[in-house]
C-alpha cells in the first residue's frame, strides 16, 4: 500500500470544495480536489461510483483540468480525438489508479479491499 491506513477526516463524504467540476468524459462525471487533504475525488459515469484517491499531488488535479479544457476546445472546434490522447478516463487509468490508494465511498470503511472498521 502506498498510503497510510489512518482514516482521513472526510472519508465517506463528498468533498464539495470550490474545485468541484463536471467533466465531458465517457468515463468520468466529475472531479474534485482538496489540497489540504491531498485527496482527489472522481465520480465515474458507468457505475456512478465515487472514489477518493489519497495523497494525490495538486499537479495531478491540474493535469485533469488541462485535459478538460483541451476536450472542451476540441468539442467547440469540431475536432476529434480518435486516439484518446486527451482522455480524462485514460489519464486516470494510467496515472491515478495504479499509483494511489483509494477509498470507495460506495463501500463504507473499505480501501483497496482492506476492512478499516
Amino acid at each position: 500500500m502506498k498510503g497510510s491506513l489512518k482514516m482521513e477526516p472526510r472519508l465517506g463524504l463528498r468533498l464539495g470544495t470550490k474545485k468541484f467540476v463536471t467533466v465531458d468524459s465517457d468515463a468520468v462525471t466529475s472531479i474534485d480536489y482538496s489540497q489540504k487533504l491531498k485527496l482527489l475525488e472522481v465520480e465515474f459515469r458507468d457505475n456512478q461510483k465515487i472514489y477518493h484517491y489519497l495523497q494525490v499531488s495538486k499537479s495531478i488535479y491540474e493535469n485533469l483540468l488541462k485535459l478538460k479544457k483541451i476536450k472542451e476546445s476540441l468539442k467547440v472546434s469540431g475536432e476529434k480525438d480518435p486516439e484518446h490522447n486527451y482522455s480524462i478516463g485514460k489519464f486516470i487509468n494510467l496515472e491515478v489508479k495504479p499509483r494511489y490508494d483509494y477509498y470507495d465511498l460506495s463501500v463504507s470503511g473499505r480501501r483497496r479491499g482492506i476492512d478499516l472498521t
